[in-house]
């Protein structure tokens, strides 16, 4: 009875007071909605309170209704009792036959807080709203991460940024979820770090390369990787959802080649006539065997040097007339014998800058280039591996982290081309009249330590080894005296040495670089018994600049370095009468000291001026230094009042006529201690008074950008020199009354001409150049009062090359030299001697005539393949391949009868290799 009467009650109350009670979407709050005031009794209480929801249940939702995507309202009937029970439930409008169940199942256990009219709780009847909402299902899908991986550059395994990741689901009838699997995608797209693509998830990689995807479901999915640049890469992947996935893909370049560009004076914003080479870029010119130093002779203003010489000729001066750096530091030797390779192994450089004159005051001790080394730093990314095996000679290259701020880098190589060529020469004496043979090594080791960003400091310890051997059969005309290998040309040097490094950032304005060395070696020289020439030093160095910078237009740099080196020195040497001279010197000290300052200053956007000041100490040399700048010989002057030092004032400028043209120009003060070192200021038959040798030099030059990818560089020089050392002659040594005597320093140079570099800049498939030198090199004769041509003298020297990249990362090029031939002094006669029983030369005006034009043609062929782990390139370097059409001349010498004269030529070298990074 009472149920009924409550249905009665609740039936009555519901003619007063009609409320629909809903669930939301978003939350388990009732919202209540009044009724009219029409429908309000007005014989009964109002109801002073509607029941509120104490105690919800949440309805199932069967997955395979939620998966078909039915959604909506199930509106309910509910009699709320006195005490906010349901007493009764049923469905007033349907939406489902198993959501109209799940929601009378449900709404029977909820609890209400009863209604309130006139004062007391009473019976209510209610319709209710049960919504059934995928959505909101979707909103409580947990985030987290079941699929990552890295993107890496095969070959190189370097990782790839800002590649973009996809995933596609193929097969979405497979995958089994409550949900609907669009509308579950839809809601993964937006979480961060994801987005959805056309049905498709896409991730980017970060700076290591590095994706990841969030909350994907178990089933397999499609990836590609798509970047410029590379080939895409496709994948499929099995995925669940208790698991990470993680993948590492690998992605091949469209081009490889890129890590093989030259850039010419791309950073010659200080110097006039500073050209630039980053070290990976050179490694595809052919004649050069992949080695990133030997690219200066490439280059304007280098003269070819010898066969099986080191030599570096810039602008006709010989290669004493030039100071060669590591990182700031003086290194004894550039290049190994016979100049196949650098004595620092390519790999491990940072970049190459080559200065053939006109540079600023940071550089002191040297009247003709500068050529700078820089190593890189040990890559600490993961462990790296170089091995490059071929003819001329084999190394390996290995580097890598100890710990993040710490890593390390180990390289060694040997040579193989001393033993080839030597077995060549034994067998083919009817081509080639002499063997030849050489063999080096060297070795790197380096460590760096990052602190900060703003504090670096690196440990290299560095050594190179080389002997070589000339054996000419038919040479017998030096002296048993000296050696008993008179028909062998013989030189042997080694050296080890050490540089401590350390840049800081001080603040904004100021920075510092030190550098600290310490080394040593010994030398070996005996030229067919004719001098020997036996030397130990050591090497001490130090390089310290400090810079202020003002502001982007105002920067100062200042600093001191000095490069001293205690020397022991025996020598066996004809003096310039012919007597044998024989001495031995311990712990003579040689060097140079010297400080420096130079301000950078930008006076308008288009006009740089850079002016220096620097001075030079010279310890061992024993005469009164200039006091003002020489750029010219001062000594009418009386400008020798000052310690055995000279002062340098050099000036820079450049100016941006717009965006194609600049020019530029330089002028400068040059010295450096007399060459070569130790034996001009010997005591007993060099000049213990000599003075430093001096030198001014003048620098013109226009630069014009003709396109995007093809430029040039026109450049005139002039350089003087003075107090140049000289071979005293017979006429000189009776005139001193010193018979011993063999140098003295009133000699003079000069050397001008005009150099063009018209490149072709990189490009997906070519890079090239022309270089073309025009220039004279001359000595005063101080005897006929006259200018003479040098021996070191080119006229014309033309380069062409040029690299193309082909498909499957083939590379072909070609490197052709034009030359003209160096002086030599001819023979045009003989004369016996009774005493010796034979005979003599009869020599001609000094450098009165030319060997034949030198042409050489090198080829070289490169294909590289890439694994994803490693890289795998064969090379074929053909030097001098025109060998078998011309021989062009190196030398040549005569018969013990002096009437036949045979022509020496460079043969044709084959570098054939294979190199394997990973």
């Amino acid at each position: 009875m009472k149920k009924e009467s409550t249905w009665m009650f609740a039936c009555f109350m519901l003619l007063l007071a009609r409320a629909v009670i809903c669930e939301p979407v978003d939350t388990n709050e009732i919202m209540i909605e009044m009724p009219s005031e029409a429908a309000i009794a007005d014989s009964l209480p109002p109801i002073e309170k509607m029941p509120e929801i104490v105690n919800f249940v949440k309805a199932e939702y069967p997955p395979e209704v939620m998966k078909q995507g039915i959604q909506g309202i199930v509106l309910l009937e509910l009699l709320i009792s006195d005490s906010g029970s349901i007493d009764s439930s049923k469905v007033v409008t349907s939406l489902h036959p198993q959501l109209d169940k799940a929601a009378l199942d449900a709404s029977k256990k909820f609890r209400f807080t009863p209604a309130i009219a006139g004062g007391v709780p009473v019976p209510v009847l209610i319709q209710y709203e049960y919504r059934f909402s995928i959505e909101q299902e979707i909103s409580t899908i947990e985030k987290y991460v079941n699929f990552d991986g890295v993107v890496l550059e095969s070959g190189t395994r370097k990782p790839v940024a800002d590649a973009m990741v996809v995933v596609a689901f193929a097969d979405t009838q497979s995958v089994n979820m409550p949900i609907p699997f669009s509308m579950y995608l839809q809601k993964i797209g937006t979480i961060e770090g994801q987005s959805l693509e056309e049905q498709k998830l896409v991730a980017v990689t970060d700076s290591l390369g590095a994706f990841r995807f969030f909350s994907l479901p178990s089933c397999s999915v499609n990836v590609s990787i798509i970047v410029p640049g590379y080939e895409n890469v496709t994948s499929k992947e099995k995925l669940t959802t208790q698991e990470v996935t993680s993948v590492k893909y690998y992605t091949k370049r469209h081009s490889y080649s890129e890590y093989e560009i030259v850039v010419y004076g791309k950073a010659a914003e200080k110097e006039v006539s500073k050209r630039q080479l980053t070290v990976q870029e050179v490694k595809l010119i052919p004649g050069l065997g992949g080695d990133a130093v030997k690219v200066v002779q490439a280059l304007p203003g280098v003269a070819r040097p010898s066969f099986a010489s080191g030599a570096i000729v810039v602008r006709g001066a010989p290669t004493w007339d030039s100071k060669f750096y590591l990182d700031g530091i003086d290194i004894p030797t550039l290049y190994h014998f016979g100049g196949l390779k650098s004595t620092y192994n390519s790999d491990a450089l940072a970049k190459v800058d080559f200065m053939p004159g006109g540079w600023g005051s940071r550089y002191g001790g040297a009247v003709a280039g500068v050529i700078e080394l820089t190593g890189r730093e040990a890559k600490n990314d993961r462990w790296h591996g170089i091995f490059d095996l071929g003819v001329i000679d084999g190394s390996f290259l290995v580097e890598g982290p100890i710990n993040k701020k710490l890593s390390v880098m180990l390289s060694a190589r040997r040579s193989f081309v001393g033993d080839i060529v030597n077995w060549y020469t034994k067998n083919n004496p009817d081509k080639v009249p002499m063997n030849v043979a050489s063999f080096y090594w060297d070795y790197i080791l380096r460590t760096d330590l990052n602190l900060s960003k703003n504090n670096k400091f690196f440990v290299t310890l560095f050594g190179s080894s080389d002997s070589m051997a000339i054996i000419v059969p038919e040479m017998r005309y030096g002296s048993d005296e000296v050696s008993d290998k008179t028909d062998k040309f013989g030189m042997k040097t080694i050296f080890n040495m050490g540089i401590a490094g350390w840049d800081a950032r001080i603040s904004d304005k100021w920075s510092n670089m030190l550098r600290l060395s310490f080394g040593g070696g010994r030398d070996d020289f005996s030229p067919f018994g004719f001098t020997k020439v036996h030397d130990n030093y050591e090497l001490i160095s130090m390089r310290e600049q400090l810079t202020y910078k003002r502001s982007d237009r105002l920067i100062l740099n200042g600093g001191v370095d000095f490069s001293l080196m205690p020397y022991d020195l025996e020598l066996k040497i004809f003096d310039a009468l012919n007597v044998l001279q024989s001495s031995k010197d311990k712990n003579v000290w040689y060097g140079v000291i010297g400080g420096y300052a130079n301000l950078e200053w930008k006076i308008a956007n288009k006009l740089l001026v850079i002016p220096g000041l620097r001075f030079d100490y010279y310890p061992e040399l024993k005469y009164d230094g200039a006091i003002i700048p020489e750029f010219w010989n001062y000594h009418d002057y009386q400008d020798l009042k000052g310690i055995s030092g000279e002062p340098s004032l050099r000036l820079t400028s450049k100016y941006e006529i717009n965006k194609e043209h600049l020019v530029k120009a330089s002028m400068g003060s040059y010295s450096q201690t007399p060459k070569p070192m130790g034996q001009v200021t010997h005591k007993v038959w060099g000049d213990p008074n000599m003075p430093a040798t001096k030198a001014s030099q003048y620098v013109l030059g226009h630069e014009w950008k003709i396109t995007d990818i093809i430029n040039s560089d026109l450049q005139l020089y002039w350089n003087n020199q003075w107090d140049l050392p000289e071979y005293s002659t017979n006429s000189d040594a009776s005139s001193s009354g010193q018979s011993n005597s063999l140098w003295h320093s009133n000699g003079k140079g000069r050397m001008y001409g005009l150099e063009l570099m018209l490149r072709h800049n990189k490009n997906e498939r070519f890079f090239g150049w022309i270089a073309y030198t025009l220039s004279r090199t001359e000595r005063y004769n101080n005897v006929k009062k006259q200018w003479e041509l040098y021996g070191k003298d080119q006229t014309h020297n033309l380069q062409v090359l040029g690299s193309w990249h082909l498909k499957k990362e083939w590379d072909i090029g070609f490197r052709a030299r034009y030359v003209s031939g160096n002086p030599t002094t001819p023979v045009i006669g003989r004369t016996y001697y009774e005493k010796y029983h034979s005979y003599g030369p009869v020599y001609g005006d000094e450098n009165s005539d030319r060997l034949d034009p030198f042409f050489q043609l090198d080829l070289r062929v490169d294909k590289k393949f890439v694994m994803d782990k490693w890289m795998l390139t064969m090379y074929l370097d053909l030097q001098n391949v025109s060998y078998f059409v011309y021989k062009s001349p190196e030398f040549e010498f005569y018969d013990d009868f002096y009437k036949e004269k045979q022509t020496v030529s460079s043969f044709m070298i084959p570098g054939i290799g294979c190199k394997v990074e990973f």
